[in-house]
């Protein structure tokens, strides 16, 4: 049996059709993220940036978390449920997962590290007020960062996640870097559990405001990525959607 023969035997693997795809979406507040977000397949959205306003105005079912949570907990329950069709997924298909935004949910994690940490495998809640975050519970962020987004990818979901931006200077004040804004060392690996990173900002002109994401670096912020294997010859993309980014992926022109 030849190579042709055997891909035949056991199921042409379209890598386009049937993979996932990971994207982090990073940009200032009101650069579009969350709308972005939604245009994806069948989203669901962990919401711990007070999204459900615009949520329900764009019909999209979602979970609000709030800071005090057993976030991790909540989190990994819903992914649970997601895999096993079990609950309101019984009847809701869930193709993309929305973490909106990873910058809201690294804050409740802390918050959840310092509240509930291990003692004597019992958790024993402590008011963050009365503590200061320390390397273990950063390091406990990070863990659980890792965990949520795994399981997700685990499950074959599309994974959005959006996220604000962290400005680095230098000693003259100039903006050397701009990266995810992030809780912890996070922020410096997060890249490395997305395929595609954008870059996202919003225009206004008058009573018109233009949305735009960078599949490619942008000024400051060099994270921007594309997974397209052909040349972009446009990497801006004029009120962005999933269907816009895509036709970039596979084409390596501007979506229309």
């Amino acid at each position: 049996m030849d190579l042709k023969d055997y891909a035949a035997s056991i199921g042409y693997y379209d890598e386009r059709s049937t993979s996932s795809r990971t994207a982090l979406l990073v940009g200032y507040s009101g650069s579009g993220k969350t709308t972005l977000a939604g245009t994806f397949p069948s989203p669901f959205v962990l919401d711990a940036d007070k999204g459900g306003a615009s949520l329900s105005l764009l019909h999209i079912p979602y979970l609000e978390l709030h800071r005090g949570d057993k976030t991790h907990e909540i989190c990994m329950k819903v992914l649970d449920d997601i895999g096993k069709k079990r609950g309101p997924f019984e009847k809701l298909e869930v193709k993309t997962l929305v973490l909106d935004s990873l910058t809201a949910l690294g804050d409740f994690l802390l918050v959840e590290a310092m509240m509930y940490p291990w003692r004597n495998t019992k958790l024993i809640p402590t008011s963050p007020e009365k503590l200061r975050p320390d390397q273990n519970h950063y390091g406990m962020v990070l863990i659980r960062y890792k965990n949520i987004i795994k399981m997700a990818q685990d499950l074959g979901l599309n994974i959005v996640a959006t996220s604000g931006v962290r400005t680095e200077t230098d000693s003259n004040g100039n903006i050397t870097r701009m990266i995810p804004s992030l809780t912890g060392s996070y922020r410096e690996i997060v890249a490395h559990d997305f395929d595609e990173l954008y870059y996202l900002r919003v225009q206004v002109l008058g009573k018109i405001r233009k949305f735009y994401v960078h599949t490619q670096p942008f000024g400051s912020f060099d994270l921007a990525r594309s997974k397209s294997k052909k040349p972009i010859i446009e990497a801006v993309i004029e009120d962005p959607t999933y269907e816009k980014i895509f036709k970039i992926d596979s084409e390596g022109v501007k979506g229309k």
